[in-house]
This record gives structure tokens, C-alpha cells and sequence, in this order.
């Protein structure tokens, strides 16, 4: 396996290097539980993309000021935040994380945040989707 990174000192790649398979999924579960991330926690992204990279950072910024304060449970949100892939045939691509306790909540924060992005004034060209359960987060 070859791996490419800007960090090779990072911690992650001493245990990849050194541990065995078990134990890092074993520390890795830990983390993800003790930040709430799945598989203990749901996850969903509300993604956009936009010609112009400030009306889709501005689109995810209004929404988050909207909606967020009034999520369900200890559902927490995150961003915006650009994409891994930030920029992609042309267009500037953000996101918003919203991380719950429960699938139930995730669902409750889901049906909020596609009433409010249906409501809320957007360019003609920004589109938006929303991922629950995601499997990559680009």
C-alpha cells in the first residue's frame, strides 16, 4: 500500500506503521465515540456548489444562523467548511456537518435544515443536496 500525505509525522501514520490492524481500529473507535462521530454517532452534510465560491460559503452560512440554534437534542453543527475538493469543473463546492446522538434526531435535523435551504433565496446557479450517512466526505 502507498500512502501520500503532507503530514508523514502524524500520529496516525506512526500507528499505521507500527500497530496491528486491531488495535488501531480498536483506538480509532474510541476517538470517533468520544466526538460522537459514526458508527456511535449520524452524521449528515448539507453540500453546495456555486460558480462563485462566496454564494455558496454565504448560502451555508445564512442557513446555519437559521437553522442550527434550533436543532433537535445535542445535535451540533460544523462549517461552513469548503470541500476536500474545494474547487471541481468550475465550480466552488462548501459544506455544512451536522453531527446527532440519534438516527432520530439526525432525521428531525435533516427534514429542518432541506425546509429551511427550500425557503431560503439562493443564486440560480447554486445548487445544494443533502447527504445523511455519508460515505466519503468530499
Amino acid at each position: 500500500m502507498l500512502i501520500q500525505t503532507h503530514k508523514p509525522e502524524a500520529p496516525l501514520f506512526t500507528l499505521l506503521k507500527t500497530a496491528s490492524y486491531n488495535a488501531l481500529a480498536e483506538k480509532l473507535l474510541i476517538e470517533r465515540e468520544a466526538r460522537g462521530l459514526p458508527p456511535s454517532g449520524q452524521l449528515l452534510v448539507l453540500r453546495v456548489d456555486a460558480r462563485q465560491e462566496a454564494q455558496a460559503e454565504r448560502f451555508l452560512r445564512e442557513l446555519r444562523r437559521a437553522v442550527c440554534a434550533r436543532l433537535p437534542g445535542e445535535t451540533r453543527c460544523f462549517g461552513p467548511l469548503p470541500s476536500s475538493m474545494a474547487r471541481r469543473a468550475g465550480r466552488f463546492r462548501w459544506q455544512l456537518w451536522c453531527l446527532s446522538p440519534t438516527r432520530r434526531s439526525s432525521h428531525q435535523a435533516a427534514r429542518q435544515l432541506v425546509a429551511a435551504a427550500s425557503e431560503q433565496s439562493k443564486p440560480r446557479d447554486l445548487n445544494w443536496f443533502i447527504d445523511v450517512d455519508p460515505i466519503d466526505m468530499q
